[in-house]
């Protein structure tokens, strides 16, 4: 063949291949704009069956759920949160299941997610939160990848929205029409929405500047190859200021600085990612060795004074206690291990009434898991989140009836050089039950004498 024909030929075929990827983009978009439409018009159930066969539809079906995550219907997106959810689960729950689709998922999130508004962020970071657990089955480079897209939906979450510039799917037919329901279905799943989804857009204006030692605690990850996320009160010891505050109405919910350190019974939820936070985000990798990860200094004060304590109502309908009786109150990691009992819903009720956003009711379930190996991931997920300030559930895991577990946790609080935290850590590890975590104390005790003597250990 002359050269002539060899050019010809090669012209041709880069004249077919372009044509074909123009064709298949239009495509995909007329394909992607059909589904949304159908996805506007229909009603919750049928929405949800839609999405369901979203997820198996391949690429184009992963983007329309992810897109549906951000959709101005509440029960689109509900359904589109509850069938990705349900797929991660089922994946979970089956050892041999590729990690494919998980890895798939995590980068469309972090395509699409800076285009959606407030909600459609919180419902993407509860996801990017949840595939964290799958770290456990990921390995080398897909490990790595996936790890830094679920981290990046999660900052998004936190970085403001520009309310001045419409959503990049606002033309969508998701956008405009359909029907929506009152309010939105729910989601059955286990771990719950970051915020309610249909919380109204934050109003960042309205946010409050966390202190220094600020607490916000995760604690409902699952196997998240090394931790979970949800949120506590701040404790009065601590000095701590709350973060973003909304309610279902749309008004933000008073600060718990104001209201006694407390928050109302009436508030609607508040956030579980803080602005202070943003210094996390170049924390370490989540397959760093999690001995080295750096603890930040918090002040600690009396851990479960009875102003911090939960009040768990002795009324047998589960109801949250409106006042302190001596024989009703619990400490809050006692209240947090209720989550596993038989009414975990008296116990979130109490702690949500105690100031917990859906976010530390996440990580909270996650320290209640019954699988040791969940608890032990989320101890040494804990110190790499971004939005919490790990020592104080750090120092709650010490407690935990998994030697392995505590051993864990007392390995991560050895590195802060905050010479209470280490004093605390001292003494729960002297009274332990296992020799290794005794010896572990020692080594705790000698950093502390070193500390005392020198400049603190970071």
């Amino acid at each position: 063949m002359s050269r002539r024909s060899l050019v010809i030929v090669a012209v041709v075929s880069g004249l077919l291949i372009g044509g074909f990827v123009v064709l298949r983009a239009r495509w995909t978009d007329d394909l992607l704009a059909q589904w949304q439409a159908e996805l506007a018009q229909a009603g919750p159930n049928e929405a949800a069956q839609l999405l369901d066969r979203a997820l198996y539809g391949g690429e184009m079906g992963l983007m329309l759920a992810v897109a549906s995550l951000g959709a101005p219907q509440p029960h689109v997106a509900e359904a589109a949160h509850e069938a990705i959810s349900e797929r991660l689960e089922r994946i979970a729950r089956e050892p041999e299941s590729s990690t494919l689709w998980p890895q798939q998922l995590a980068a469309e999130l972090a395509r699409q997610t800076p285009n959606f508004d407030r909600p459609g962020r919180r419902r993407a970071a509860n996801l990017a939160l949840k595939m964290l657990t799958s770290l456990h089955r990921t390995a080398g480079e897909d490990r790595t990848r996936l790890t830094a897209h679920c981290r990046r939906v999660v900052e998004l979450y936190d970085e403001p929205v520009d309310e001045t510039k419409p959503a990049a799917n606002a033309s969508s037919p998701l956008s405009s029409g359909g029907t929506s329901s009152p309010g939105a279905p729910s989601s059955g799943i286990s771990a719950p929405p970051l915020v309610p989804a249909d919380a109204t857009k934050h109003d960042d204006a309205a946010r409050r500047l966390p202190t220094a030692a600020e607490l916000l605690s995760p604690d409902h990850l699952r196997a998240v190859a090394s931790g979970e996320a949800d949120r506590l009160h701040p404790c009065p010891a601590a000095a701590q200021a709350g973060g973003r505050s909304a309610s279902a109405s749309g008004s933000p919910a008073p600060h718990p600085a104001d209201s006694g350190g407390r928050k109302p019974a009436t508030g609607g939820p508040r956030d579980g990612i803080a602005e202070a936070d943003r210094r996390d985000q170049g924390a370490p990798d989540s397959q760093r060795d999690p001995s080295a990860a750096a603890l930040r200094p918090m002040s600690l004060g009396a851990a479960d004074t009875a102003e911090d304590r939960p009040l768990l109502s002795a009324g047998g309908d589960g109801s949250p206690a409106t006042n302190g009786r001596a024989e009703a109150t619990m400490e809050v990691r006692d209240l947090i291990g209720l989550l596993s009992g038989r009414e975990p819903q008296a116990a979130r009720s109490e702690l949500q009434r105690r100031g917990f956003g859906p976010v530390e009711l996440a990580l909270a379930e996650k320290m209640a898991d019954p699988d040791p190996q969940v608890r032990k991931q989320l101890a040494r997920l804990l110190p790499q989140m971004t939005s919490i300030e790990p020592q104080r559930w750090l120092l709650w895991m010490c407690r935990d009836e998994d030697a392995e577990v505590r051993l864990t946790a007392i390995s991560l609080l050895a590195t802060c050089g905050n010479p209470a935290v280490l004093a605390e850590v001292e003494q729960r590890a002297a009274a332990d039950t296992d020799p290794r975590v005794r010896r572990l104390g020692e080594q705790v005790s000698a950093r502390r004498a070193a500390a005392s003597s020198g400049p603190a250990l970071r």
